[in-house]
Protein backbone atom coordinates (compact mmCIF):
# COMPACT_ATOMS: atom_id res chain seq x y z
CA UNK A 1 0.00 0.00 0.00
CA UNK A 2 0.96 3.50 -0.65
CA UNK A 3 0.37 6.17 1.98
CA UNK A 4 0.47 9.97 1.49
CA UNK A 5 0.42 12.50 4.60
CA UNK A 6 -0.16 16.09 3.94
CA UNK A 7 -2.01 19.39 5.15
CA UNK A 8 -5.26 20.23 3.59
CA UNK A 9 -6.60 23.24 5.60
CA UNK A 10 -5.10 26.06 8.06
CA UNK A 11 -6.41 28.78 10.08
CA UNK A 12 -5.80 30.63 13.39
CA UNK A 13 -8.82 29.81 15.61
CA UNK A 14 -8.69 31.68 19.45
CA UNK A 15 -4.80 32.68 18.88
CA UNK A 16 -4.32 28.85 18.22
CA UNK A 17 -3.09 27.47 14.82
CA UNK A 18 -4.82 24.61 13.80
CA UNK A 19 -3.69 22.67 11.09
CA UNK A 20 -5.58 19.59 9.67
CA UNK A 21 -4.36 16.46 7.70
CA UNK A 22 -5.03 14.28 5.49
CA UNK A 23 -3.44 11.00 5.75
CA UNK A 24 -4.46 8.65 2.59
CA UNK A 25 -3.46 4.87 2.19
CA UNK A 26 -4.18 3.01 -1.55
CA UNK A 27 -3.41 -0.47 -3.00
CA UNK A 28 -3.06 -0.87 -6.42
CA UNK A 29 -6.31 -1.20 -7.84
CA UNK A 30 -7.85 1.49 -5.75
CA UNK A 31 -8.53 -0.04 -2.44
CA UNK A 32 -8.02 2.31 0.40
CA UNK A 33 -8.95 4.85 2.80
CA UNK A 34 -8.27 7.81 3.87
CA UNK A 35 -8.88 10.39 7.18
CA UNK A 36 -8.19 13.59 8.45
CA UNK A 37 -6.12 14.13 12.07
CA UNK A 38 -6.36 17.62 13.90
CA UNK A 39 -2.77 19.48 15.01
CA UNK A 40 -3.48 22.89 17.37
CA UNK A 41 -0.06 24.57 18.35
CA UNK A 42 1.69 21.16 17.87
CA UNK A 43 -0.68 18.95 20.32
CA UNK A 44 -2.06 16.51 17.85
CA UNK A 45 -5.83 15.48 19.04
CA UNK A 46 -6.10 11.92 19.88
CA UNK A 47 -7.79 9.45 17.32
CA UNK A 48 -8.49 10.35 13.83
CA UNK A 49 -11.41 11.48 12.13
CA UNK A 50 -14.03 11.71 8.95
CA UNK A 51 -12.22 8.22 7.78
CA UNK A 52 -13.97 6.84 4.57
CA UNK A 53 -12.86 3.95 2.82
CA UNK A 54 -13.14 2.68 -1.08
CA UNK A 55 -13.29 -0.55 -3.24
CA UNK A 56 -13.80 -0.71 -6.64
CA UNK A 57 -14.61 -4.19 -6.40
CA UNK A 58 -16.85 -4.17 -3.31
CA UNK A 59 -18.77 -0.90 -3.85
CA UNK A 60 -21.49 -1.45 -0.83
CA UNK A 61 -18.50 -1.79 1.34
CA UNK A 62 -18.12 2.11 0.25
CA UNK A 63 -18.09 4.79 2.91
CA UNK A 64 -19.10 7.51 0.53
CA UNK A 65 -17.27 11.24 -0.14
CA UNK A 66 -14.84 12.38 2.94
CA UNK A 67 -16.06 15.73 3.48
CA UNK A 68 -14.40 18.93 2.62
CA UNK A 69 -11.50 19.67 5.37
CA UNK A 70 -13.93 23.07 6.48
CA UNK A 71 -17.16 20.80 7.56
CA UNK A 72 -14.80 17.99 8.78
CA UNK A 73 -15.20 16.25 12.58
CA UNK A 74 -11.49 16.78 12.56
CA UNK A 75 -11.95 20.72 12.26
CA UNK A 76 -14.85 21.13 14.81
CA UNK A 77 -13.22 19.22 17.41
CA UNK A 78 -9.98 21.17 16.87
CA UNK A 79 -12.21 24.09 17.58
CA UNK A 80 -13.86 22.47 20.30
CA UNK A 81 -10.50 21.97 21.95
CA UNK A 82 -9.16 25.59 21.50
CA UNK A 83 -12.58 26.97 23.04
CA UNK A 84 -11.94 25.15 26.14
CA UNK A 85 -8.51 26.61 26.21
CA UNK A 86 -9.84 29.96 26.08
CA UNK A 87 -9.67 32.06 29.55
CA UNK A 88 -12.84 32.47 31.38
CA UNK A 89 -12.80 36.43 30.27
CA UNK A 90 -12.68 35.67 27.01
CA UNK A 91 -15.65 33.17 27.02
CA UNK A 92 -19.28 34.98 26.53
CA UNK A 93 -20.58 35.88 29.72
CA UNK A 94 -23.69 33.30 29.78
CA UNK A 95 -20.72 30.28 29.52
CA UNK A 96 -19.03 32.07 32.44
CA UNK A 97 -20.05 30.21 36.15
Amino acid sequence: MTGSFHLVYKEIYKNQSIEIYCFSQFAPGGVGSSHYYAIIDDYTLPGNFDCRSHNPFRASEDTGNQPTPEHSSALAAAKAYCYTRVQPSEQPSEQRS
